[in-house]
């Protein structure tokens, strides 16, 4: 009687142990598919390509998106919310200006305007569009790499820090 009450429980402990690593799987399985995004559309061309997938990942520890970085983020349209990736150009409380297909950042760090395309785009690129604003405090101006078919902040003006769900991974 005793050795089936042990065999008994030692199956039940072996049945407990599966369930939880099963438990732990369907956990890192979920997370991991909510932060792949399938790329829809030409707007980020040519850096992503639709129907790509890529990855992305919440900042953490307090970082802040960069200048450069590509996010994924939520825009709120007027029926639906959707997920969107764009490459993050213009920093809170800069002034962005696109003008004459050129845009231009002006900040205290540099004493003299900057065209922030050189810094991850290979070629220069006409950007559409007549801006000047100075992005709010925790807001980004947002673009996509292939401007002339990117609907971007030059149409619904910079995103707010939490609307953003990550980064963007290479």
């Amino acid at each position: 009687m005793k050795r089936n009450v042990k065999k008994i429980t030692v199956i039940l402990i072996i049945i407990a142990i599966l369930l939880v690593a099963v438990a732990i799987a369907l956990v890192a399985l979920v997370h991991y598919h909510r932060s792949l995004y399938a790329v829809d559309g030409p707007a980020m061309s040519p850096t992503l390509n639709s129907g790509q997938t890529v990855k992305a990942e919440p900042y953490k520890g307090g970082a802040n998106p960069a200048r450069g970085d590509i996010v994924v983020f939520s825009e709120k349209g007027q029926n639906q919310t959707k997920q969107l990736i764009k490459r993050v150009v213009g920093l809170p409380n800069e002034r962005v200006t696109i003008s004459n297909g050129k845009v231009t950042i002006y900040n205290s760090q540099f004493s003299r305007d900057f065209n922030p395309d050189a810094l991850y785009l290979k070629q220069q690129i006409d950007t559409s569009g007549k801006i000047d604003i100075t992005i709010p405090a925790n807001q980004y101006f947002v673009l996509g790499d292939n401007r002339s078919v990117s609907l971007d902040s030059r149409v619904f003006g910079p995103i707010t820090a939490e609307s953003i769900v990550g980064k963007v991974e290479p």
